[in-house]
């Protein structure tokens, strides 16, 4: 493939083999009006350049730029006009050059009037009569680099006393991709046009504009014989599409526009969560988004789900921090919030997982998955979780429920959360376990009866559970397992979809990553339309089972070390080599509301530039 433009009439290139199996040299040939401009090429991609070259008042210089100098030297005196005094190895090294220059001729990329025309320029070219001039191009590979900032200039390079115009251009890998397009046809007859060094098969191959990525490569469907057949990108819909079935209007499937990418020619490009995309399909769901404070995290998830929410995708927020509790976003989304500091939860923490196909349960398995919620959280010793139990099961009991799994007893309704403190109360040994336990049952966090336990009517609506205002972290992060384990057992016992119809957000996950509900709910969920958005500040907050559950991952701006290496890991399954040193690079000059995107759909990632929440709403407001 060529790195020079359209324009340029009558160019080849060739590969130059030295006796170092490791070197080689590129040579570009360009044809015009009988006169033959010949340069060295040498492209350098390394994230120090100034190991390789440096430029100062207009001279540059460097290893690189030696490099091509040599090769420079040795092409000038093979095509010299004058040979009279020429080296004895000249004459061997003209006649290795010939052969190489009419290999490239025998590619099936060349008809046979152009491999004539051709043959018969190298042959003047080599032979004396054509006058050529010998120049040197230094490309410069920046990846990750935004186009704007790259330059395109002609300096000097000093070769002894003689000064050698070089041209130094910078590209990164939209400009590559961008000028890889295939070639258009050259028409029969025409005698000049740009010739193209690779074969008709790598032309074919190309990428298009669609399947262009930015930091990575989009998603590309290729036919047995290698050749890109159509298929549907994230980059080639458009927002709002819809598609008729039975001659009506049918609802587009769950999506969400996150922000745009850089594409080729500088266009930017749209890039969405798209989890259902035909013949795309995600594994599941889920997106994990990690970043340092003030990256973008809360903004990109907003954002999400106000996207989803436009669909009629309900969402259940535990909001730690507040950061969704605010008027104008429930009210500008069409939330319901409940505030655990001064209202009872709509949830009863002893009803236990009812299989309603049959109308069992099992409220022995439930007091054990309780009290070892209760245990973790707050450290209780063997002794303290046994009183704990005890006193549960005989809640159970004193309601007229058995702890044998059976039937749903008609009429009798499970005790509330309050009668595990009456039951302990009447223990003095339970004192210290009391003490312990005091906040859950003195804030009245659960509802007290049937009929403000009505974990299913949350469910059906949009939910922010405002828990940043409880007293502790002991307190927020049992009343959010218990909301897990509550929507795990009811989320089981549904039919299964297989489409995105209810997300669960958690923001702060590091609260909850123990979670033993957690991991059930995103490798089980799919099966029955949850999807999970799970934020945290650092990828290694998120335990190994809970980080290959997402197949949408968004890594926003990181400084340490570690983190970073978990980056590269997940992009590229190591933390060195060219690839891995390309991500740690591209994370760490991330700038506030941009990110990094791993997904199946954009492989290996894609730089994404977040349309934040507040800015979507600005945009609503003002129309």
């Amino acid at each position: 493939t060529s790195c020079y433009p359209d324009e340029v009439e009558n160019f080849i290139s060739i590969t130059v083999l030295s006796e170092d199996p490791l070197r080689a040299d590129l040579v570009g040939f360009e044809w015009t009006n009988d006169h033959c401009t010949v340069t060295v090429i040498e492209v350098k991609s390394v994230e120090a350049a100034a190991s390789e070259y440096k430029i100062e008042d207009g001279i540059v210089s460097g290893p690189a730029i030696s490099q091509m100098l040599a090769t420079r030297r040795l092409l000038a005196a093979i095509l010299a006009q004058d040979r009279t005094d020429e080296l004895i190895a000249t004459p061997a090294r003209r006649e290795v050059l010939r052969e190489h220059l009419y290999r490239e001729l025998t590619k099936g990329a060349y008809s046979p009037d152009e491999r004539k025309q051709w043959a018969d320029r190298l042959g003047r070219l080599l032979d004396g009569p054509v006058k050529a001039e010998v120049g040197c191009h230094l490309i410069d590979v920046r990846l990750g680099a935004d186009a704007s900032t790259l330059g395109d200039r002609t300096v000097v390079a000093k070769d002894g006393e003689e000064s050698v115009a070089t041209r130094v251009r910078e590209l990164n890998e939209e400009l590559i991709l961008a000028r890889n397009a295939p070639a258009s046809p050259i028409g029969e007859g025409s005698g000049g046009g740009r010739l193209p060094c690779e074969d008709a098969a790598s032309a074919k191959a190309a990428p298009t504009e669609d399947s262009a990525a930015s930091d990575g490569t989009a998603p590309t469907a290729t036919g047995g014989g290698g050749n890109p057949v159509s298929t549907d990108t994230p980059s080639s819909r458009q927002a709002g599409a819809t598609s008729e079935f039975q001659g009506e209007q049918k609802a587009v499937r769950p999506r969400a526009l996150l922000g745009t990418a850089p594409g080729p020619y500088g266009k930017p490009r749209e890039v969405w969560f798209d989890p259902n995309l035909s013949g795309q399909n995600l594994p599941n769901p889920h997106i994990s988004i990690t970043g340092e404070t003030g990256s973008g995290k809360t903004q990109a998830t907003k954002a999400v789900v106000a996207e989803l929410r436009k669909q009629d995708i309900p969402a259940l927020v535990l909001d730690f921090k507040d950061d969704y509790s605010t008027e104008s976003f429930i009210g500008a989304e069409g939330f319901r919030l409940y505030d655990a500091s001064f209202r009872p939860l709509p949830l009863n923490p002893l009803i236990p997982a009812i299989d309603k196909r049959q109308d069992l349960i099992n409220p022995s398995q439930h007091v054990y998955q309780i009290a070892d919620i209760v245990k973790r959280i707050y450290k209780l010793g063997d002794q303290q979780a046994f009183r704990l139990r005890e006193a549960m099961k005989r809640s159970y009991e004193g309601a007229g429920i058995s702890l044998r799994p059976g039937t749903l007893p008609a009429g009798k309704p499970f005790p509330a959360f309050d009668v595990v403190r009456s039951e302990l109360v009447d223990d003095k040994a339970n004192e210290p376990l009391l003490g312990r336990l005091s906040p859950i049952f003195d804030l009245g966090l659960f509802a007290a009866d049937a009929e403000q336990s009505n974990f299913e009517e949350l469910l059906r609506a949009s939910v922010v559970v405002r828990l940043g205002q409880l007293p502790s972290d002991e307190v927020k992060n049992s009343v959010a397992e218990f909301f897990l384990m509550a929507l795990y057992n009811h989320l089981i016992r549904q039919p299964q979809i297989h489409v995105l119809g209810r997300l669960l957000v958690l923001d702060e996950a590091w609260r909850v990553v123990e979670s033993p509900f957690l991991t059930p709910l995103m490798r089980e969920g799919r099966a029955f339309g949850l999807g999970v958005i799970i934020a945290s500040q650092f990828p290694r907050d998120l335990p190994e089972a809970v980080r290959g559950s997402t197949a949408t991952r968004l890594f926003f701006s990181q400084g340490q070390v570690e983190q970073i290496r978990e980056i590269q890991r997940t992009i590229v399954g190591k933390t060195s080599g060219p690839e891995a040193e390309h991500v740690a690079s591209v994370v760490r000059s991330l700038t506030p509301l941009s990110c990094v995107m791993h997904s199946t759909q954009y492989t290996p990632f894609v730089r994404v530039t977040i349309t934040p929440y507040f800015r979507r709403r600005l945009a609503v407001e003002t129309t």
